[in-house]
């Protein structure tokens, strides 16, 4: 048990670090450029403006670029869960 608090921690971490990043507490727009770029390579950040558009109607993306952009990561996410899957099975 002691050792797992470790894993809990970083998962904690790295889920707050992913949701500030996404534009759910702060606008992307209002990010400095540096921040910025990597909000843009974050899956998360397409689902929370595809989400504001539905709920609001503003967005700061084309929601068909939000749900092309979740529509890949879903995609990208499978295949790769898929491999690992089909690599770790022992016959």
């Amino acid at each position: 048990m002691r050792h797992s608090f470790g894993l809990i921690l970083n998962f904690i971490l790295y889920t707050f670090l992913f949701l500030f990043l996404s534009g759910a507490v702060y606008p992307v727009d209002r990010f400095p450029a540096s921040i910025a770029h990597l909000a843009y390579f974050n899956p998360l950040t397409y689902g929370i403006d595809g989400l504001r558009y539905c709920l609001l109607g503003t967005s700061s993306f084309n929601p068909a670029l939000d749900l092309c952009v979740i529509a890949a990561s879903c995609a990208a996410m499978l295949s790769l869960g898929t491999y690992l899957f089909r690599i770790s099975e022992f016959e």
